[in-house]
């Protein structure tokens, strides 16, 4: 297990003002700006330099030995690489630390307080977009310190590519995908709160769109005795195509991190006895060799 609670595998924590001197510098001193949040967090605002995270849920925080879990934008770099990592919470951070130095990585920093503190502090100084927040209101504007900002995307449409995407993030209208995106108002009302055309077709309960996005409510909420919102049942066996591709994906993807983590775990127990087998063998020979001088005649 990862030491998570040892303080001292942990990163260096930077306060605001350290932490916005050395983003500044980080194209010319080769540092890594990693955001170990949710993708989807990172869509609504991230850092500059900061790339989209691999993972949408926290379970997919790695903690395994695999080198394929190593972030992407790490992956070849020296192990003295300066590393700024931020997240929301600073959980992530902490098992991130530790992962990064278990592969060798020492020159590891933080962002100490989270971004929320870094920007009414320093504003949305190398901020892009606005800050996702996991409450009701979903997104604040990155200018915290402005209530009445706008809340701006990092990214385009999520559903069309176009400019003008809005936030909050809405969930599809489809109950059986409940897939979470951003989209401009024109696919919001062309695709009546759906992520694509084909969840348009859902077989059971279809939400009403939720122009300005944010969380739906539970789902008995938009059910009439008929059935749903637009009379469709409300329960069926059947699941949408795209609900059912999905979820291949998702079990093909932890299927495949299990395989690799039984063969990378059987690698190394490999290793270990190859390595105990001539261990023992040069011990055995270190005793052959003393006891050869030792009962060698004497001159």
């Amino acid at each position: 297990a990862l030491p998570i609670t040892d303080a001292s595998a942990r990163a260096t924590p930077l306060e605001p003002a350290g932490w916005q001197r050395m983003i500044a510098d980080a194209p010319t001193v080769g540092a890594v700006v990693l955001d170990v949040r949710n993708g989807y967090e990172w869509d609504a605002g991230h850092f500059a330099g900061a790339d989209r995270p691999q993972e949408e849920i926290f379970n997919e925080t790695p903690v395994g030995g695999g080198n394929a879990d190593v972030p992407a934008p790490l992956r070849g770099k020296p192990e003295d690489t300066p590393v700024m990592m931020y997240c929301t919470g600073g959980i992530r951070c902490d098992v991130y630390s530790t992962f990064l130095r278990s592969k060798g990585f020492n020159n590891l920093y933080t962002l100490e307080g989270g971004i929320q503190n870094y920007l009414r502090e320093k504003g949305p100084d190398h901020w892009d977009g606005s800050l996702y927040v996991f409450d009701g209101r979903m997104a604040i504007p990155g200018n915290v310190n402005d209530e009445g900002a706008a809340l701006r995307a990092a990214v385009p449409c999520q559903v069309c590519g176009s400019e003008g995407a809005q936030l909050p993030h809405m969930n599809c209208a489809n109950i059986d995908c409940n897939e979470q995106f951003i989209a401009c108002a024109s696919c919001k009302a062309r695709y009546a709160g759906c992520c694509c055309a084909e969840c348009m077709a859902a077989p059971r309960l279809l939400r009403p769109v939720k122009l300005e996005g944010g969380h739906y409510g539970q789902w008995g909420n938009y059910a009439t005795a008929e059935g749903g919102a637009d009379g469709r049942p409300m329960a069926t066996r059947e699941r949408s195509e795209a609900y059912v591709q999905r979820r291949a994906r998702r079990r093909e993807v932890i299927k495949a991190k299990r395989e690799r983590q039984l063969i990378e775990r059987a690698e190394r127990k490999a290793v270990l006895r190859a390595a105990q087998r001539t261990l023992e063998q040069r011990q055995l020979q270190h005793q052959e060799q003393l006891e050869g001088v030792e009962g060698a005649p004497r001159q």
